[in-house]
């Protein structure tokens, strides 16, 4: 039997395809056509999306978005490892992409005008991606087929938090129900062209149904996906723009085909944003050549960190690709309660399935430790509290002098302030973070970073949540986020300074995880509860945050010229803002009385001998602190770059008032 032979056989038969067995020249060409496009559509769509990060209406809706774009990174690293299996590396599709030589889903050429869209596109862009993808997860081909079943399960997540965001805002306000129809209107036939052209005009169809690679050709795809939606539409209680749509006796729906015109000019790279999604992609990978330069393989793996030893590695996964494994932020690897008598839930869980991060697909992926899957609520106990506004607690009567630090401030309005202080300056850390969204010099930072963004914000709602309970007007995480003034706002300058080149916020991170593992140790054994019960697992995600911007100040420091420079301006631009954090107050002053936290000045020593410890097999120093008079974050006193971003934050909410989230 001739080796064309068995593989006729093999796919016959219902196997898979193996990277090393022999396959045709033009079964190899198809599937890195198509799973290279398929990966490129990943990495482009994680910018429609992303731009919204910043700007998500609530700190749940953060958390879900982040998630899924996280996710989105994550899936193109899967698919790239599949084609790099195919004998094709991830740099020559970049290149090739970015040349526009290589195509991506077309739908992510069009716009994001509202909220609504980033609903759409997860209910009916994502939904035609399940249709699409699913009998690809039954691929002939090994390595891609269990990519696919990966994928396909995230991408169930994202279909189904998209009809959720969807189906609040049609329980909105009239705005809102507008908003959302109007979006339907825009994305219903981009999401119909996600599955290509007709039958008739989609000359590949053929040999990928013969090959195994397709299981269903593409109009009965879009078939299946108008059958399952339309339905969904009724129940929302939105109209899909097709005239021509309407319920047969079977069940099936009668439906408009696609513009072929528009499709066909769409294939060309003529969409109404084509031009500026590949743009912002050359422009974020350029910017970071100097970052890969800095880690090319021939330069030594930097060595362990002594201080950590409970951080740990996860290999790369096998099974695609025998590739470098990059450093990455750590996952928690916190064990389930196994009963109702092992203790209270910390946190809600991620709601990604069981199976996640257990099938071998040969890339690290990630986890969203901080998602919450269900509403908003309280996740830490209450105390008794007094009904006093932290702000009205530290300032005179006419609210614009702060108190002598002489004056007894009352211990649950101390214990509010000091809440929101490290609950805002987690926030603002990952709003700052977000904002780095598919701008990351590789892949698998574009997932650390938004991992440690979504770290922050886990730890931004938590100590919210606590704040509110403890102020006692019945304040939710929304309302302290989305509804205080800047002067309200009490984050330390800097969690807030703009962002600058990767050296800056690798900078940033490194010193806010010495600080954080420095802080939320001296939490464990507090007498306020919250604190008590938030320490350990503020320590454990502080470690890793610290162990990935270790990792990555090392390579910068010892890679290149231009990355020890960038590095070490870096570390200019951070290091004289964190004297503020050891500064003490009538605040720190009144809980420290009281056993429930330890006094910043006393923590100084321990946090600059940890960023000592990381800096000084470097040839760097932290150099002397001075310890500033006055805190002026701490007083609600920010930069001119602190106004726009949390105007960025808060307009969605601010433009709709009452509106359904």
């Amino acid at each position: 039997m001739t080796e064309q032979e068995q593989f006729d056989e093999v796919v016959r038969a219902g196997r898979t395809v193996e990277s090393a067995d022999w396959m045709p020249d033009g079964y190899r060409a198809t599937l890195i056509r198509q799973i290279a496009q398929h990966a490129h559509s990943e990495i482009i769509g994680m910018q429609p999306e992303g731009a919204w990060l910043t700007r998500a209406p609530s700190l749940r809706r953060k958390a879900i978005l982040i998630a899924k774009v996280q996710d989105e990174a994550g899936h193109g690293l899967y698919l790239y490892g599949a084609a790099e299996t195919l004998g094709i590396s991830r740099s020559e599709m970049l290149d090739l992409l970015h040349a526009d030589k290589h195509r991506y889903a077309m739908s992510f050429d069009y716009g994001v005008p509202t909220w609504a869209d980033v609903a759409a596109l997860g209910w009916l862009g994502d939904g035609a991606a399940i249709v699409n993808q699913v009998p690809l997860s039954r691929c002939s081909y090994g390595p891609y087929a269990r990519a696919m079943a990966r994928v396909c399960k995230e991408e169930s997540f994202h279909q189904r938090q998209g009809f959720e965001a969807m189906a609040a805002l049609v329980a909105g306000t009239d705005a809102q129900r507008a908003m959302a129809q109007a979006a339907v209107d825009r994305w219903w036939w981009p999401a119909l062209m996600l599955f290509g052209p007709p039958d008739d005009e989609s000359p590949r169809t053929a040999d990928s149904m013969r090959w195994g690679i397709k299981r269903n050709t593409n109009d009965e795809l879009r078939r299946k996906f108008v059958d399952m939606t339309a339905p969904q539409a009724e129940h929302l209680g939105l109209t899909l723009p097709d005239p021509k749509l309407r319920r047969r006796d079977d069940g099936t729906y009668e439906f408009t085909t696609i513009d072929l015109e528009e499709f066909t000019n769409n294939l060309r790279g003529q969409g109404p944003y084509a031009r500026q999604r590949r743009d912002y992609r050359r422009d974020a990978h350029a910017n970071g050549a100097w970052v890969r330069e800095a880690v090319r393989p021939s330069r030594p793996a930097p060595r362990s960190n002594p201080r950590w030893p409970d951080v740990v590695r996860r290999a790369t996964l096998g099974g695609l690709s025998t590739g470098r494994s990059w450093p990455l932020a750590r996952p928690r690897r916190k064990p389930s309660r196994t009963r109702s008598g092992s203790g209270r839930a910390e946190r809600p869980r991620p709601v990604h399935t069981a199976e996640r991060g257990r099938q071998s697909l040969g890339r690290p992926v990630r986890e969203h430790p901080h998602f919450r899957s269900g509403q908003a609520c309280a996740v830490l106990r209450v105390r008794s509290r007094e009904a006093v506004q932290a702000r009205e607690a530290l300032r005179s009567s006419g609210g614009t002098e702060p108190v002598s630090t002489g004056t007894l401030v009352p211990l649950d309005a101390a214990a509010t302030t000091y809440l929101l202080r490290h609950a805002d300056d987690n926030l603002i850390a990952s709003q700052r973070l977000c904002e780095w969204v598919a701008r990351a010099p590789r892949i698998e930072d574009d997932v650390a970073l938004l991992n440690i963004a979504l770290d922050h914000l886990g730890h931004a709602r938590e100590l919210l949540t606590a704040a509110g309970n403890r102020e006692g007007r019945g304040r939710s995480e929304d309302d302290l986020a989305y509804e205080r003034n800047e002067l309200e706002f009490s984050n330390a300058i800097l969690f807030e300074i703009p962002n600058g080149d990767f050296g800056q916020t690798i900078a940033r991170i490194l010193t806010v995880a010495a600080w954080h593992s420095t802080l939320y140790r001296s939490w464990v054994g507090s007498d306020c509860v919250e604190l008590a019960e938030f320490g350990p697992r503020g320590m454990r995600e502080a470690a890793y945050h610290f162990e990935y911007a270790r990792v990555w100040a090392e390579r910068l420091a010892l890679g290149t010229d231009e990355s020890a420079d960038r590095f070490r301006a870096g570390l200019a631009s951070v290091l004289p803002h964190i004297g503020e954090l050891f500064v003490d107050d009538a605040v720190t002053d009144r809980l420290g009385a009281e056993g429930w936290v330890t006094s910043p000045s006393t923590l100084k020593e321990a946090c600059i001998e940890l960023l000592t410890s990381c800096l000084g097999p470097l040839g760097l120093s932290v150099g002397p602190v001075a310890t500033p008079v006055q805190t002026p974050g701490r007083l609600g006193h920010h930069t001119e770059a602190f106004s726009p971003m949390l105007a960025e934050l808060q307009y969605l909410r601010r433009a709709f008032p009452g509106g359904s989230w």
